[in-house]
């Protein structure tokens, strides 16, 4: 029997969009709901964890945006193909939702526009070449014919995709830097340009973060 997938989320990329990306990548269909900043206090109190995103399935409802990634990936077989390759593609998603965290955080800096610059310039230099270098050595260990594990795409892929792409949303990297890290340039391509993806890329509302 077909499942039924309600994705709550604000109306933001944030933690959904790989779950978004994933939904597509796999052709399923599901409802994408995005809460507003105003109703979100009196959502809150009954939510599992006290966050979102969740994902509703058939009427039961899960939190915590790298389970649902992961289950998502089991359920439309973009996990990996054995054991061993779903752990690896595990670690994938934990070092992008890693390396997602220290995104947002740069864009909520608190702090003066000198204290703020000096942030951003630091996280340009230091912090997304050492990541992008993990990926790209990461690719050439474990990847082939431009996916980051094994022959075929899996949620890895869409994973370092997603952050990317916010990268990119931001202004803080721009894609003439991926020339340096040809794995990850090439796992970006991949996920970019299959068709349904390229497709939800194109008519996507924009997005503040």
């Amino acid at each position: 029997m077909p499942q039924s997938f309600k994705l709550v989320y604000f109306d933001g990329r944030g933690r959904a969009e790989l779950l978004r990306l994933t939904f597509v990548a796999a052709n399923r269909k599901f409802e994408d709901v995005r809460v507003d900043v105003m109703g979100w206090p009196s959502l809150r109190t009954t939510t599992p964890w006290g966050t979102l995103p969740l994902l509703e399935v058939d009427g039961r409802t899960v939190a915590q945006s790298n389970a649902i990634a992961r289950y998502l990936a089991r359920s439309f077989l973009l996990a990996g193909q054995d054991k061993w390759q779903e752990v690896l593609v595990d670690s994938v998603i934990e070092a992008a939702s890693d390396f997602l965290a220290k995104i947002l955080h740069i864009g909520e800096f608190k702090g003066n526009d000198l204290e703020k610059a000096d942030a951003v310039h630091k996280f340009k230099e230091v912090t997304v070449p050492s990541v992008l270098s993990n990926f790209d050595r990461f690719i050439s260990q474990h990847g082939n014919n431009g996916f980051t594990v094994g022959n075929h795409m899996t949620i890895a892929d869409i994973a370092i995709f997603s952050v990317l792409d916010n990268l990119f949303h931001h202004g803080i990297l721009d894609s003439q830097s991926l020339e340096h890290y040809p794995g990850v340039k090439a796992a970006f391509k991949s996920v970019k340009t299959q068709p349904r993806i390229a497709a939800y890329l194109n008519e996507r509302p924009n997005a503040s973060f």
